[in-house]
C-alpha cells in the first residue's frame, strides 16, 4: 500500500515535507509564496496590536469589537468539530480561525519543514508569558526616560494602571486560544481502522506513550491548563467581586459623564485605569458579566475537546452552550449603551430614594463629583460621546447597533450554526446515498452562508457605526485638551 499524494510516513500520517502542510487536519498544497502568506500573518497581529495602542491612547473604548472577536473565535472553535461543512462555509470558518492566532494560516511549515509541532505548540503558550515581559520591559522604558526628563518621583509608575488593564484585557482575548492549545495536548482518540492505540488530534503521535510527544507535553500542557483556563477567571472574580462597591459607583458615575479624573473620581479612578476594560460596558449591577462570557468560552473550549469521535454530540453540546448564552443575553440585557445612561440614572435616583443601601451609599460618595459637575455646568446626562439626553432618546429609536442587540443577533448566528452543521453530519444531507435531497442540501448551505456573510457585515456595520460616532462627537479633541490639564494627573 502506498500513501496518497502529500502524505508520507507511518501510517501516512505526516504531510509531505516542503511541499505541504497540515490545515484543519488533512494535508493541504503549500501556497505559491508561502513567505508572503507569512508574512501578510505577522503584519496583520502587529496591525492589530497598533490599533489597539490607538484606541486606548485616545481613549475609544468599542464595545462592538469585542463582542465580535467573542462570536468570531466560538465560531472558529466549532468549525474543528469534524462535520462535512460545504467548501465554502469551510472556507469562511477556517479564515475566522485567524481570531484564534490559528498558525495553519501562516504555513510555517512551507518554509521551515523542520518546524514540528512542539514548536508551534510552545509558541501560543509562551505568548501571554512574551506579552507580560514586552509590558514590564516597556514599562521600565517609560520609568527611565521620566528619571532623565526629571518628573517627580510620585509619578514614575502612574501609567501603570493602563498596562495593567492592557494585559487584563489580552488575557480576555487570549482565552480562548490558550484554551484550545493547552487542551489540544489531551484531545486523543483512535485512528480508522483502530489498532488499540489513541492518538493526538493536532499532529499524529501516539498519546501516552513513554518518551512521546504527547507525554512530553503533557505536564507543560497541564501548567498552562492551570494558569489560563482556571488561573485568569479566578484572578477577574478576585478583582471584581472584592472592589464590586468601587466598581458600581464607577459605573454610576460614568453614565453622568464624569469620573476621568481624580477630582470626580476620588475612590475609583485608579480602579477606572486598570480594571474599567472588563466592566465598563455592562449595567452596574450587572458588572462581573465578563465572567458569564470568560465561562461560555471555556464551556465551548471543552465541547471542542468532548465527543470528538461522534462530530453531532459534540455540535448538540455546543448549541447548548450557545442557546443557554442566548436566553441569558435576552432576559438580563446586561449591556449598557450610551443610549441607556439617561435611564441608569433615573434608576439610580429611584433606588436612592426607595432606600436601597447600595445605591445610598453610592450616591453620598459620589455628591462631591455631582456638586463638581453641576458648578462647571455640564449636562447630567452627557454620555460618554458628548451626546445630550434628547440625543440619546433620538439614538436608543433609530440606532439598531446597540450593543444588546449585537450580542443576540450574533448569538442567535451562532446557534444557527451549530444547528447546520448537526443536519450536515446527520446523514440525511449525504449526496453519496441520498441524491435526491441534493436541493435541500444546497438551500441549507447557501442559507448558511448568507447568515455568516451577513453577521460578518454586520459587524463591519456595528464597528463603523460605533467607530464613527466616537470620532464624530469630538471625544478624542476633548480627551487631549482634558490631558493638559492638572487634575487627575
Amino acid at each position: 500500500n502506498t500513501c496518497l499524494y502529500g502524505y508520507e510516513g507511518v501510517r501516512c500520517t505526516q504531510c509531505l515535507r516542503g511541499e505541504f502542510y497540515r490545515r484543519a487536519g488533512e494535508c493541504v498544497k503549500c501556497p505559491d509564496l508561502p513567505l508572503v502568506q507569512l508574512i501578510a500573518f505577522v503584519v496583520a497581529i502587529m496591525a492589530a496590536g497598533v490599533g489597539a495602542y490607538a484606541f486606548q491612547r485616545f481613549k475609544i473604548h468599542l464595545a462592538s469589537v469585542q463582542i465580535a472577536i467573542d462570536y468570531m473565535q466560538v465560531l472558529a472553535m466549532i468549525a474543528r468539530a469534524k462535520v462535512p461543512w460545504p467548501p465554502l462555509i469551510k472556507e469562511i470558518l477556517y479564515v475566522l480561525s485567524a481570531f484564534n492566532l490559528n498558525l495553519e494560516i501562516a504555513a510555517p511549515e512551507c518554509i521551515l519543514p523542520d518546524l514540528g509541532y512542539p514548536l508551534k505548540w510552545a509558541a501560543v503558550a509562551l505568548l501571554p508569558v512574551a506579552a507580560f515581559v514586552m509590558f514590564g520591559l516597556l514599562h521600565v522604558a517609560i520609568v527611565l526616560k521620566k528619571i532623565c526628563m526629571g518628573r517627580d518621583r510620585k509619578k514614575l509608575c502612574n501609567h501603570s494602571p493602563s498596562f495593567t488593564g492592557s494585559m487584563l484585557m489580552l488575557g480576555f482575548y487570549a482565552y480562548m486560544v490558550e484554551a484550545r492549545n493547552s487542551l489540544d495536548v489531551f484531545n486523543c482518540s483512535p485512528v480508522v481502522p483502530d489498532d488499540g492505540f489513541t492518538y493526538m488530534e493536532s499532529v499524529i503521535e501516539r498519546c501516552w506513550e513513554p518518551n512521546g510527544m504527547q507525554m512530553f507535553l503533557a505536564p507543560f500542557a497541564g501548567i498552562a491548563l492551570a494558569l489560563y483556563s482556571f488561573g485568569y477567571p479566578a484572578i477577574l472574580g478576585y478583582l471584581l467581586f472584592t472592589r464590586r462597591d468601587r466598581v458600581r459607583q464607577d459605573q454610576i458615575l460614568r453614565v453622568f459623564g464624569i469620573g476621568d479624573s481624580r477630582l470626580t473620581n476620588p475612590n475609583s479612578y485608579v480602579l477606572r485605569k486598570y480594571l474599567s476594560k472588563l466592566y465598563q460596558h455592562f449595567r452596574p449591577e450587572l458588572y462581573a458579566w465578563v465572567l458569564v462570557i470568560v465561562g461560555r468560552k471555556a464551556f465551548i473550549s471543552v465541547v471542542a475537546l468532548m465527543f470528538r469521535e461522534n462530530p453531532a454530540y459534540q455540535l448538540a453540546c455546543a448549541l447548548l452552550v450557545m442557546f443557554v448564552a442566548y436566553a441569558l443575553q435576552v432576559r438580563f440585557v446586561p449591556y449598557m449603551p450610551p443610549s441607556t445612561f439617561e435611564a441608569e440614572i433615573q434608576r439610580h435616583q429611584r433606588l436612592v430614594r426607595e432606600g436601597n443601601p447600595i445605591h445610598q451609599s453610592i450616591a453620598s460618595n459620589i455628591a462631591p463629583a455631582i456638586a463638581q459637575m453641576r458648578h462647571e455646568k455640564r449636562q447630567r446626562a452627557r454620555s460618554m460621546w458628548g451626546l445630550d439626553a434628547p440625543s440619546l432618546r433620538k439614538v436608543a429609536v433609530t440606532n439598531f447597533f446597540d450593543y444588546n442587540s449585537v450580542e443576540a443577533v450574533l448569538l442567535g448566528c451562532g446557534v444557527f450554526t451549530c444547528l447546520a452543521g448537526i443536519m450536515f453530519q446527520s446523514g440525511a444531507l449525504d449526496l453519496t446515498y441520498r441524491p435526491e435531497v441534493a436541493a435541500q442540501a444546497e438551500t441549507i448551505s447557501w442559507v448558511l452562508t448568507l447568515v455568516l456573510i451577513l453577521s460578518l457585515l454586520y459587524i463591519v456595520a456595528v464597528v463603523g457605526n460605533e467607530t464613527y460616532m466616537q470620532f464624530s462627537s469630538g471625544r478624542t479633541v476633548s480627551t487631549k485638551k482634558k490631558g493638559t490639564g492638572k487634575a487627575g494627573k
